[in-house]
């Protein structure tokens, strides 16, 4: 568990299963940076370091996020640049059969 990785609700129905992740209100990291513009890399160090906290915790449980991009990471609502964010769409190859 890592404070990168939102909390997951599985509900199952006869011919679907759905799974919903608890996100605070924000948005994503690509829209962050689409209104803002771009930031140095001393302001984005400690988000980056937080993602790749939440990679380490995913990796350990044996999961794979896949595709990692900014449209895939969650940061909260504020202003400025965020220093937390989640790790959205992983490991969907494994909830799809």
């Amino acid at each position: 568990s890592h404070g990168a990785l939102p909390r997951l609700t599985v509900a199952a129905g006869e011919d679907e299963t759905f799974v919903a992740a608890a996100v605070p209100a924000g948005e994503s990291l690509l829209h962050r940076l689409r209104s803002h513009g771009p930031v140095r890399l001393r302001e984005a160090a400690p988000l980056l370091e937080w993602i790749l906290g939440g990679l380490a915790a995913l990796h350990e449980a044996r999961l794979a996020h896949g595709e990692l991009g900014v449209d895939r990471v969650w940061v909260p609502e504020g202003s400025g640049f965020p220093a937390t964010g989640y790790l959205v769409g992983f490991a969907r190859d494994r909830l799809v059969y």
